[in-house]
């Protein structure tokens, strides 16, 4: 499935279905970024980065994982993405990050018009390329905002001037909770909140393809969608092709083995409106 890019002379904006929703600032002066001198760089974890509310720009350097929102604009030279904390992850907690867009290192490729995972290349600071899901180190300007809406979280900013591969890193979800009934995955008061799941594995006549798949995941006469990030890594599902038949299902788990439909699974991800957006499957 193809995405479309919007193009916005000097300013550029972001709309996601799954991550926090944001509005830039009107003008550099809210920000406070301006200062007389600069900060010292400092190395932060994801969730260190998440809880800092500095909102005057000070350099980072984070990790995380690249990627990208349902629908983006772009200016001339920058492009906007989403850094994650963990792997297959596309919903919840994420850093509003500015790409600088070209063909040299600690930049990325400027995509076309239409575009899908294939098309977006990034080259690191060693000349490597890279893409969606992998695990990056970033250093660069990072500065946080309020939300003009009450009670929605503000939103994190970060300006990229340097992009490294780093190794990718088992995160552990033994602490996760569960839900009692299904019906709590889809309620406003439960969204962005992360959980783990059990049930049988069913693929309906319909399936909504895309970037995620959308299958059901049934228990005692419940019923909920998940959406799996599609591809052909572990916790991850191959994209369904028109008039496809069940030997065309591929699922992965997290050892790398295929999941059958009908087969009992538990699925770790982040609730939201439309279903569990799954990132591991055992």
């Amino acid at each position: 499935m193809k995405r479309t890019r919007y193009f916005l002379p000097a300013l550029l904006l972001l709309f996601s279905c799954g991550g926090n929703e944001t509005q830039l600032p009107e003008s550099p002066m809210e920000t406070e970024l301006a200062t007389e001198k600069e900060l010292p760089l400092k190395k932060m974890t994801f969730e260190e980065a998440m809880a800092d509310t500095l909102s005057t720009e000070h350099p980072v350097e984070i990790e995380g994982y690249i990627q990208l929102p349902t629908l983006s604009t772009i200016g001339d030279k920058e492009q906007s993405v989403s850094l994650f904390g963990r792997k297959n992850q596309s919903n919840g907690l994420s850093i509003y990050t500015k790409m600088p867009v070209g063909s040299g290192k600690n930049s990325m490729k400027k995509l076309p018009l239409e575009y899908d995972k294939s098309d977006v290349k990034i080259t690191g600071n060693k000349g490597e390329t890279l893409g969606l899901n992998q695990r990056v180190k970033l250093t660069g300007k990072m500065y946080y905002m309020k939300s003009y809406t009450k009670g929605e979280p503000g939103t994190t900013y970060l300006t990229v001037e340097k992009i490294e591969k780093v190794d990718d890193k088992e995160f552990d979800y033994s602490a996760w909770k569960t839900v009692k009934t299904f019906s709590e995955i889809s309620k406003e008061e439960n969204r962005h909140n992360e959980y783990y799941i059990e049930g049988t594995v069913d693929v309906p006549m319909f399936v909504l393809t895309g970037w995620e798949m959308a299958i059901d995941l049934k228990k005692g006469g419940e019923t909920v969608t998940i959406k799996i990030m599609t591809g052909k890594e572990n916790n991850q599902m191959e994209d369904l092709k028109e008039n496809w038949t069940k030997k065309d299902i591929k699922i992965r788990n997290f050892e790398g083995k295929m999941i059958k439909p009908g087969q009992k699974v538990r699925v770790y991800g982040v609730a939201a409106l439309d279903g569990l957006h799954v990132e591991r499957i055992e």
